[in-house]
């Protein structure tokens, strides 16, 4: 059992398994009678986060016909997530603070330059016309 092996096994654990840090420590402890600290476990997959950002942004996702978008929420904050409705390809996992036309257009923005001229493009167009719209009516006086 080598560090890289245990290194491979915690990544595994995080990213395959979904387990939680505090589960990859208990999992090593308690199958191999290896002891390791939440904060290694922390300081092993934030290693890797910057090649998975890579990786993630070199996706040709031009094959995304329909896109379906929706919020989902983690600890009472909404995470904006966009999967491919055929593949059931997940393009999009984002935290956010807000869930508005904004927000998803900063988050969609992203994707426009990998994507092309797709749906996620004419969804913009959409939701910008609309905050657009919603502007403009509240620039007009009441009562006229």
């Amino acid at each position: 059992m080598t560090k890289k092996w245990i290194f491979q096994v915690i990544l595994a654990l995080i990213f395959i398994c979904h387990s939680s840090y505090r589960g990859v420590v208990e999992f090593l402890r308690d199958l191999f009678d290896y002891p390791i600290n939440v904060a290694t476990v922390h300081n092993r997959v934030q290693s890797v986060v910057s090649e998975a950002k890579k990786i993630n942004k070199s996706q040709d996702l031009s094959g995304i016909k329909v896109g379906l978008k929706d919020e989902i929420f983690q600890s009472r904050l909404p995470v904006l997530a966009g999967i491919d409705a055929f593949s059931t390809y997940c393009y999009l996992l984002a935290g956010a603070d807000h869930r508005d036309e904004d927000t998803w257009g900063c988050h969609l923005l992203d994707f426009i330059g990998i994507n092309g001229e797709s749906e996620v493009k004419a969804l913009l167009v959409k939701a910008f016309e609309s905050l657009r719209s919603k502007k403009a009516k509240s620039l007009v006086p009441q009562g006229t």
